[in-house]
């Protein structure tokens, strides 16, 4: 991949989200529907919803225990998150109501994960389905309607990320062991809605932090402890390939290599963020494998990306995620940036 690219200008509009939580940002996800709605979760047990248009949080819940992951309803009506609790709540934002889905079945088996949900997704065209990933190395699909569990697969390792196409039709995991899993979503069947397509090594030689569907639903990026991302396609795998990035060399030629956190996919564009623990932002083309632009230093690791439904803003959690352990290090905060087109659309070459 290129990494010739300008140095994105500091002065441009970027501001501070206030009252951000008070220990680590785990997650940070837009709403799909509300361009200004803003999720966060954190390890201060609180799940947060933020208003970015007026610079306000305008809604709060907590967990037992740290919150690792959080989302949208399709529709904007709850907020589903999970975490080291293993609980996984539904908040209605209309009532501020807290339901626990999945407790137990109509034979009263415990039917939740028994260790950490890390992964939380809604399906495209399907309001009414959820998936959970955790370190319990299972897979769950909820009906959040009936508070019911539909359908459970175990993978024998940690689920450490995973995300779901666009189109709702492929779901990607990856598990501790450095494994890829995809499935297909079928939306005409209710009992078993994941089927296996096939399973392949991620091509990382590190453990895996974050994967991505490509807007165009054609594959996926995934991200290492390594500095490195592979870009993977469904169909045509000759087009795969994988690239540095992330990492700084000394002038002894001392080469670090830092954790790439985080993954996001521009909406209209299709170019994508990367975040990792050098404390920088990149914007990537995929197709023209190169950097767009960088976006200045910032105090500390960036733990979550998101830009929002429009493309206009990204959110940027600047928070340690512990990489050099139990350390002194600067306070969590949650920066909105205004993108501009040319920081995300490709360059003509």
């Amino acid at each position: 991949m290129n990494t010739n690219s300008n140095n994105n200008n500091p002065s441009r509009r970027e501001f501070q989200l206030s009252d951000p939580p008070t220990d680590g940002i785990s997650h940070l996800q837009f709403s799909n529907q509300s361009p200004n709605l803003l999720v966060v979760t954190s390890w201060d047990t609180s799940v947060r919803i933020y208003n970015i248009k007026e610079n306000k949080l305008i809604q709060k819940y907590h967990h037992s225990s740290s919150v690792l992951c959080a989302t949208f309803s399709l529709d904007d009506k709850y907020i589903l998150s999970g975490g080291i609790d293993c609980t996984l709540i539904k908040y209605n934002l209309q009532t501020n109501e807290q339901t626990t889905i999945g407790i137990t079945n109509e034979i009263n088996e415990t039917i939740t994960h028994k260790k950490a949900i890390k992964c939380i997704l809604t399906i495209p065209n399907q309001p009414n389905l959820l998936i959970t990933g955790s370190w319990d190395c299972n897979v769950k699909v909820w009906d959040i309607d009936k508070n019911i569990l539909i359908q459970n697969i175990n993978l024998d390792k940690k689920i450490y990320s995973m995300d779901i196409s666009p189109d709702g039709n492929k779901l990607v995991v990856g598990t501790q062991d450095l494994m890829i899993y995809v499935f297909q979503v079928r939306n005409n069947n209710l009992k078993n809605p994941l089927k296996l397509l096939f399973r392949k090594n991620s091509g990382l030689k590190y453990q895996t932090r974050c994967i991505k569907c490509f807007k165009d639903n054609t594959g996926y990026a995934t991200s290492s402890i390594e500095g490195r991302v592979s870009i993977e396609y469904f169909d045509d795998t000759s087009k795969s390939y994988a690239f540095k990035c992330h990492r700084s060399t000394t002038n002894g030629g001392v080469e670090t290599l830092f954790p790439v956190n985080t993954i996001a996919f521009h909406p209209v564009f299709g170019t994508f963020a990367t975040g990792g623990c050098d404390n920088i932002v990149n914007i990537w083309d995929r197709d023209n494998k190169k950097r767009i632009c960088q976006y200045r230093s910032y105090d500390t690791s960036i733990a979550s990306l998101s830009f929002n439904s429009t493309g206009e803003y990204l959110a940027i959690a600047v928070s340690y995620t512990w990489e050099l352990g139990n350390k002194e290090h600067p306070v969590d905060k949650i920066y909105i940036r205004e993108v501009m087109q040319s920081d995300v659309s490709q360059k003509k070459l």
